[in-house]
């Protein structure tokens, strides 16, 4: 509750100095559903910022029910519903199902809402099917249509890659779960440091030899050999190693749509 509070008032406070800050600038807020509340969409329509905030069975309950409702309408479909499917490539049957509803009352407010879901079909290493199911639902400022409605979606999805981050800084290695000091200039050193980590973490798990001696394993388990060596191998078979001996070139490298990976060239 104490770090629910503190987000909630950081907020108010934050974003104030961020458009003072950038006035003319575009912002779109990604935000979860801690956040689907009347003050903070008065916040953001006072501040001119875009967003799309989760919404959750708990939070804002008259929206879902008007949702529930609407769907039940016969013109539902034809009006405010879209279906996809397709194949990635990569042996994935890929369904999407978006609903979405426009100038839906919220205490005197007009909410637009999407509802997603998404199935994905594939085959495990035994042969079985598996079948992954996914839903979310935002709330959007702008107006929703069927030409723009995926779109829109994949916008409000980016919100994980931030999400992953906090995970690796979480849960991979790098003990975040604990702030160590309530002083502002120590807790920013802290911050700095631990991203510094995580991209020196980053650049040892996705070069090239890494991703040979990975293979298929899990990147948790990766990392926890990586680390182990880290920690317990001897300093001296570190120091006179043939790699810590030689100039080694970090050069990036696309080799892959959406994926860069880091190439390692050693002169000679």
């Amino acid at each position: 509750m104490h770090k629910q509070e503190c987000e909630l008032n950081a907020f108010k406070i934050v974003s104030r100095i961020i458009r003072g800050r950038f006035p003319r600038l575009k912002i779109c807020l990604l935000l979860d559903s801690l956040y689907a509340n009347g003050p903070v969409l008065d916040i953001c329509e006072e501040l001119k910022f875009n967003y799309f905030i989760v919404r959750e069975a708990g939070s804002m309950k008259t929206v879902g029910e008007d949702c529930d409702g609407l769907m039940k309408l016969p013109d539902h479909v034809g009006k405010n519903h879209l279906f996809e499917r397709f194949h990635d490539g990569k042996g994935k049957f890929i369904e999407k199902t978006y609903n979405f509803f426009n100038d839906i009352d919220y205490h005197g407010r007009k909410v637009n809402i999407i509802r997603f879901e998404e199935i994905r079909e594939s085959c495990s290493k035994s042969g079985e099917p598996e079948t992954k199911i996914t839903r979310w639902e935002w709330i959007v400022k702008d107006e929703i249509t069927k030409k723009h409605v995926a779109e829109k979606s994949a916008r409000a999805r980016l919100r994980w890659e931030e999400e992953d981050q906090f995970n690796t800084a979480e849960c991979r290695g790098f003990n975040m779960r604990h702030d160590y000091s309530r002083n502002p200039t120590a807790q920013m050193a802290w911050v700095v440091l631990l991203n510094v980590a995580i991209g020196l973490e980053h650049l040892f798990i996705y070069n090239t030899i890494s991703v040979k001696l990975r293979k298929k394993m899990p990147i948790m388990k990766f990392m926890e050999d990586l680390f182990h060596e880290i920690r317990f191998r001897c300093r001296n078979k570190i120091d006179h190693s043939v790699n810590y001996l030689r100039n080694i070139q970090f050069r990036f490298s696309q080799i892959r749509k959406a994926k860069t990976w880091i190439k390692i060239e050693q002169p000679g």
